[in-house]
């Protein structure tokens, strides 16, 4: 008996440490993930606040890229006389594919669709150059081009580059 009675002592004492240090120990764990949680946010924001501007500046310069493609600023841009068709064509083609190459990091930072728009309306008019040009002789001045561009523009209503603008302005609204 006296056993017993040693045993139900120890455990009397016993329990109510255990039961102080269990809770201390859910207490001290529940401390500290709330920490870890809070300190992860502290970065995440940090983060947020050091890439906001870099994604700004991808958005601005997708824009500024879309707006150097249209076949409005480009033609202008770049037509110089003396230019036959083929040799206008070809250089119209090297420098979106200049400008493209210049600005192909910028996918990093804005979403996939956004950067599948930017490639789909690169290739609208890279479609619509390789169709004015079909359609006139390589040996004429390259000013027949234009005027093919042009018209192909105002007979089939081609808009392909401002909804991919609107679209990229609209996306980064979404960061205010």
């Amino acid at each position: 008996m006296n056993t017993e009675k040693t045993l139900t002592d120890v455990l009397l004492i016993i329990s109510p440490a255990v039961l102080v240090l269990v809770t201390a120990f859910f207490l001290i764990k529940k401390f500290l993930d709330n920490q870890h949680r809070l300190k992860m946010l502290e970065m995440k924001m940090q983060m947020q606040k050091d890439t906001l501007p870099l994604r700004f500046q991808a958005y601005e310069r997708l824009v500024l890229f879309l707006e150097r493609i249209t076949p409005n600023n480009l033609l202008h841009r770049i037509y110089q006389p003396g230019y036959t068709v083929k040799e206008f064509h070809l250089e119209l083609l090297s420098v979106i594919r200049q400008e493209f190459e210049h600005n192909i990091t910028q996918q990093v930072y804005v979403s996939a669709d956004a950067w599948d728009s930017v490639k789909t309306a690169r290739d609208e008019v890279i479609k619509l150059l390789n169709r004015a040009a079909s359609s006139v002789i390589n040996e004429e001045k390259g000013a027949m081009l234009n005027k093919a561009v042009f018209e192909l523009i105002m007979n089939e209503n081609w808009n392909a580059v401002q909804p991919c603008i609107d679209d990229l302005k609209q996306e980064m609204n979404r960061y205010y």
